[in-house]
């Protein structure tokens, strides 16, 4: 599915799939061409409804762009339901892009059941949102729990228009939507009007409330009424009852015709204590919850022009006319040159072979920082080199095999069992050895070289002082942390959320949200004002200043390197790119093609091969 999102989403960053229906899936993505890359909800067809033929794909393909002409009629009427961002019909496949709206579906919600003042409140919500919906002359014929989204305002929004209609193009014998059990029976019939989306309303207020399912629901054998009130546990305010009663009723002359006959009914209610106002406090947002229960899926994207809705007739009706958009980005000619303007006035950045070394051993592994180079071969030796010069420093042989970890300038720390061995570089003696509970996935130096900390398989994190050789700390929740040149702890926990602490990790300082995936590597820029953090989710560009969130890199990357006006990235193909500080590709830098490691100034980006190593510099030519 990956490649298929890829045909059409080059301008959005597709992160998590939100759901899928007959025909369709939806994906949460952020948009690459808007400021602070905000989230949007991308929903296309499925492969294999993207790859029919004949009548049926044209068919698909109508119901995706009908529903954007449905969503850009409640345009400037309503906040809550979805703004449409595009629909380039003559795309294939067609695709939609629409508002992401943050809250917290009522899917999630009614594992609860809501209490009666929760009830009215939601039907008062929901209902002044349908009057605007049906005032279009547009039936939403799928209101149920998964497509109410509690906002954090308290305000209640409707998604997924898939399956709306307009009644003046509606025809009996047209293809129903709804689900089972929400839907009236009639609507199975073809027979479609506003009491549709007011039935299953009133099912939904009925399922929150009593915690039943509606397949379980049984209506009275005689007269037809449908039976909840028995599942409840407490009794409820006959007038509520009367109002639930009449929306659900079995012959739809009884039922309510328009929402705001409700909305006066529920006017009238004299508020008692019981149905006092419903409290503006529930929950987490949709990226904590329901996105929290589905696999990553990181898609390459690169940045395309915006384009338009085109809106030609759909099941054979008229054009809406006004029906549009306004590009979102400029043109591309004026991009491209303000891109070549930037380039031509930016030094020259390149990546040249500085040295092309020999090896006598293999290399089994091997570390980079700043100007130097730390490698362990199959001899079990340790030889420290000068990334400028391409010599050996220093060099000794351990007692056996070990797991290099991490460095610093001074130091290397290594682990054999579960014991870590901390050396010197400059003369390779042991300076500290410490007994782990629990072998260490990774391993970090403070810059001062008073601290170390490690993270286990379990996500379990130890600071250690290295003077005295104590455990400080012992952190659950955590995937990653490595000092930064300040000596701060970023630590990223298994909520996805970047923390940072002082060294000792004893005082929170700063919280960074903006992943969905597990965070692996960190890396910051030399004047410490700049981040990047890598996920399976991509890799995010942080002013650690402001906390702000600058860039979404596209593209899956290893590691990511700040300089000034630029960005290096050095991707898991072996490839290094330029990218300019915005995030846009400049150009390709190197093809490497066996193992690479990049300092964290990107000054050096090393190559080992069984045969050889090789060391490459990146220089600036002014204009």
């Amino acid at each position: 599915m990956v490649d298929q999102i890829e045909q059409f989403c080059d301008r959005y960053f597709v992160i998590k799939e939100l759901g899928s229906g007959g025909f369709s899936r939806t994906f949460l993505a952020r948009d690459l061409e808007m400021v602070g890359y905000p989230f949007c909800v991308v929903k296309c067809l499925t492969l294999d409804a993207a790859n029919e033929v004949g009548n049926m794909a044209e068919l698909r393909r109508q119901l995706i762009v009908q529903e954007a002409r449905i969503l850009e009629r409640f345009k400037g009427s309503t906040a809550n339901v979805p703004r449409i961002l595009a629909c380039p019909e003559h795309h294939h496949p067609v695709y939609l892009v629409e508002e992401y709206i943050e809250g917290q579906v009522l899917e999630v919600l009614k594992q609860q059941p809501f209490s009666e003042a929760q009830i009215v409140s939601l039907l008062q919500n929901v209902l002044s949102v349908l009057e605007v919906i049906h005032r279009h002359r547009v039936v939403h014929q799928d209101i149920k729990p998964s497509n109410l989204i509690r906002r954090n305002d308290g305000s209640i929004s409707v998604i997924d228009f898939g399956a709306a209609i307009d009644l003046d193009e509606f025809v009996e014998d047209s293809s129903i939507y709804g689900t089972p059990g929400y839907s009236p029976p009639e609507q199975q019939d073809g027979k479609i009007d506003f009491h549709t989306d007011l039935y299953a309303l009133g099912i939904t207020a009925i399922e929150l409330l009593s915690g039943v399912a509606p397949q379980q629901l049984e209506r009275h054998p005689n007269s037809g009424k449908l039976q909840w009130q028995e599942q409840l546990g407490a009794s409820i305010h006959p007038k509520v009852a009367a109002i639930l009663d009449r929306l659900v009723a079995l012959r739809p002359a009884d039922r309510y015709i328009r929402a705001i006959d409700v909305l006066a009914d529920l006017q009238q209610l004299r508020v008692d204590s019981r149905l006092a106002a419903l409290p503006n406090r529930i929950g987490h947002s949709v990226i904590r919850s329901i996105l929290q229960a589905s696999q990553p899926i990181v898609s390459k994207c690169r940045s395309i022009q915006s384009q338009s809705l085109v809106t030609p007739t759909i099941f054979g009706l008229a054009i809406i006319c006004g029906f549009g958009f306004v590009p979102l980005v400029p043109r591309m000619t004026d991009t491209i040159a303000a891109q070549m303007s930037i380039i031509q006035n930016q030094p020259v950045v390149d990546l040249s072979l500085i040295h092309k070394l020999p090896l006598s051993s293999t290399i089994d592994q091997f570390l980079v920082v700043d100007h130097q180079l730390v490698t362990f071969d199959r001899n079990d030796q340790v030889q420290v080199w000068d990334l400028s010069t391409g010599k050996v420093q220093q060099g000794w042989t351990t007692s056996g095999m070990i797991e290099m970890l991490t460095m610093t300038r001074n130091h290397l720390v290594s682990q054999r069992d579960e014991s870590l061995t901390v050396w010197q570089l400059s003369t390779g003696n042991v300076l500290h050895q410490i007994a782990l509970p629990e072998p260490a996935n990774t391993a970090s130096l403070s810059a001062d070289g008073q601290h170390l900390a490690t993270v286990s398989p379990s996500h379990t994190l130890r600071v250690w002082n290295m003077t005295t050789g104590k455990l400080l700390r012992t952190v659950p929740g955590i995937t990653a942390a490595q000092y930064a040149p300040d000596n701060r702890l970023f630590c990223a926990t298994t909520r996805s959320r970047i923390d940072v602490w002082d060294a000792e990790y004893s005082q929170l300082q700063q919280s960074l949200a903006g992943h969905l995936g597990n965070i692996t590597v960190f890396n910051f820029s030399e004047n410490g004002t700049g981040l990047t953090s890598t996920a399976s989710d991509g890799t995010i560009v942080w002013n650690l200043e402001t906390s702000e969130l600058l860039h979404v890199l596209p593209t899956k990357v290893r590691t990511a390197a700040i300089l000034p006006n630029y960005l290096v990235t050095q991707h898991e193909d072996g490839t290094v790119r330029l990218l300019e500080s915005t995030g846009k590709l400049v150009k390709p830098l190197a093809y490497l093609q066996s193992r690479v490691a990049m300092t964290a100034n990107a000054h050096y980006v090393v190559q080992i091969t069984p045969q050889q190593l090789e060391i490459w510099q990146l220089s600036k030519t002014e204009p």
